[in-house]
């Protein structure tokens, strides 16, 4: 349930707040190369007049434990008045922190004239440095990366040319990464790697309290000629089977990438996720109880005890991101879910975890078609 609402860091009294508060975060999909949080918030018998700002203040939300699931600015503000009642209502939609990123230009920037074009130089340098660079023009908090294998030895190349958002310098890095550059709701940055979600265990959605039964999806969206442009060349890769069964379907990737082999990689990555339609199931929705159960952008899950009819008793699946609907008493949660293969779960043998704790039944589907020797199982 909602706790606290602060308005600039005034504390507004909850029964001017409407009945639902919208708060979303992430992604509902795993092409989004940056996701914004949001908030929506409706108060009640308003009286405001032409002076009152709103736009441009901070909002943040609490829960009952006071926990933040909210901080962001407000966008956007409508008016309605109704004679029928005393004052207005007010709604107001707020943004989350990665807006601040769209908003920064880049600071090595040089002017060549009073009224000449702004120009900068990002030298050569590897993921980690340009994200760290971009966190001393970003308020805090810093942007923290979310990594499953170090990310300091894909060499990105240098930038000389017009001024850029830091939005859009990494989205840029995504496009090289396979990243998400997203905030937490809670004001929290993070630039997330695919490959991270390899190292988190897999959870399990309580099946008594999950909304309905979820629908099974299967799109079109096949990639089976896969090209990645790097550094003035490029690197392709197809999967023959793919075009036979469904007609070749080409893929062009943009990179800021210097080496070979870490295009190479991206190449064989996009085309190993992408080259057949998978059942899965896109949103689930989820009752929460009375402590508040979310689970994180990125985080692998497990749906059990699916109705019979479903492709599978059990399904797996990736969060993407999530929406939260406080209604008066009532708290339920719709997940945005992606396939774990095409999000980017893929561990190679030599890769999973040694330890005790690490069982076969918390183990995600391996796909087993493409290993036809020994040596499939191990990386090239």
């Amino acid at each position: 349930m909602i706790g606290e609402v602060r308005v600039d860091s005034v504390i507004v009294d909850l029964n001017t707040i409407s009945a639902d508060v919208v708060i979303r975060v992430g992604r509902s999909d795993i092409f989004t190369k940056t996701a914004t949080s949001t908030c929506r918030i409706v108060f009640r018998g308003v009286t405001t007049d032409t002076t009152t700002p709103y736009v441009g203040t901070i909002v943040e939300v609490y829960n009952t434990v006071a926990t933040k699931v909210f901080e962001g600015v407000i966008t956007d503000a409508v008016l309605t008045v109704e004679t029928s009642t005393s004052g207005a209502n007010l709604t107001v939609t707020a943004l989350g922190n990665t807006t601040r990123a769209g908003f920064t230009l880049e600071g090595l920037a040089t002017y060549p004239g009073e009224f000449g074009t702004r120009s900068e130089h990002l030298p050569a340098e590897t993921i980690d440095q340009r994200l760290a660079r971009f966190n001393t023009l970003l308020p805090s908090p810093a942007i923290t990366i979310q990594a499953y294998k170090s990310v300091t030895d894909r060499n990105l190349t240098a930038y000389v040319g017009p001024d850029q958002s830091v939005i859009a310098h990494i989205e840029n890095i995504s496009d090289s990464a396979r990243g998400l550059f997203y905030d937490a709701g809670n004001g929290n940055l993070y630039w997330q790697d695919v490959e991270w979600r390899n190292a988190q265990s897999v959870l399990t959605f309580d099946p008594d309290a999950v909304l309905f039964a979820p629908i099974w999806v299967q799109n079109a969206q096949v990639v089976n000629d896969v090209t990645v442009n790097y550094s003035g060349t490029s690197v392709f890769t197809f999967d023959q089977r793919s075009i036979d069964l469904y007609g070749r379907r080409e893929l062009s990737v943009s990179t800021i990438l210097v080496d070979s082999a870490n295009a190479s990689a991206l190449a064989s990555s996009l085309l190993s996720r992408s080259k057949r339609p998978r059942w899965q199931i896109e949103s689930i929705g989820y009752v929460q109880g009375p402590t508040e159960v979310t689970y994180l952008v990125g985080q692998p899950v497990k749906i059990t005890n699916l109705p019979a009819g479903s492709p599978a008793p059990i399904a797996y699946g990736i969060v993407e991101g999530y929406e939260h609907r406080y209604i008066r008493d009532t708290h339920t949660t719709t997940y945005f879910l992606s396939d774990p293969v095409q999000s980017g779960i893929a561990l190679a043998w030599e890769d999973l975890p040694a330890d005790a704790a690490s069982e076969w039944q918390d183990a995600l589907p391996i796909v087993w078609d493409d290993a036809i020797t020994l040596s499939d199982l191990f990386a090239s």
